[in-house]
């Protein structure tokens, strides 16, 4: 005959303790779900900058020099390039500008809609250039949305483009 390993018991769950909330003394409790907002309540708590999207028509020497100054970013480590990426960066709240491509689809767009109106975040958002020519300039695989991670960097490519680059208000 073998003899069987002995299998320990599982302490008993308390039934009254939800799912996954643990029975420890100092286990971590659940968030409370955020309560829902709809659009029309959205947009009005918005800020008027998250609101008001800007889209500017840019010039061929302007759209060089952003792609350029877009290109030190890379070098920098400062450039984000994909759909997924710019939203995770975005919701850890490390984007200060992005730029979709023209020819980006009509849901790409509505999705980083959503995600900045959802998340009441005030990122400026461009639209300039192709995904070709733009990905092909910065040496990456095709994609319509970048972002970028630097304030200076934002800066000096809303500059370029002729926008109004975001003022911040000192601390008080």
């Amino acid at each position: 005959m073998t003899a069987t390993p002995k299998k320990h018991p599982r302490p008993a769950r308390n039934s009254s303790a939800p799912r996954g909330a643990g029975s420890q003394p100092g286990a971590k409790k659940l968030p409370a779900p955020r309560p829902r907002v709809t659009p029309a309540q959205a947009s009005d708590s918005l800020p008027v900058k998250a609101r008001a999207r800007q889209t500017i028509a840019v010039t061929a020497p302007q759209l060089k020099k952003m792609t350029t100054l877009m290109q030190f970013a890379r070098r920098a480590g400062k450039l984000i390039s994909g759909y997924d990426a710019c939203l995770r960066a975005m919701h850890q709240h490390k984007l200060y500008l992005l730029l979709l491509a023209e020819d980006t689809a009509p849901r790409t767009c509505r999705g980083i809609d959503h995600a900045l109106n959802e998340n009441q975040i005030a990122i400026p958002l461009m639209r300039a250039g192709n995904q070709t020519d733009l990905s092909q300039a910065l040496g990456l695989p095709k994609s319509g949305v970048f972002g970028i991670g630097d304030k200076q960097f934002a800066k000096a490519i809303q500059a370029c483009a002729g926008m109004e680059p975001r003022r911040e208000e000192p601390c008080k």
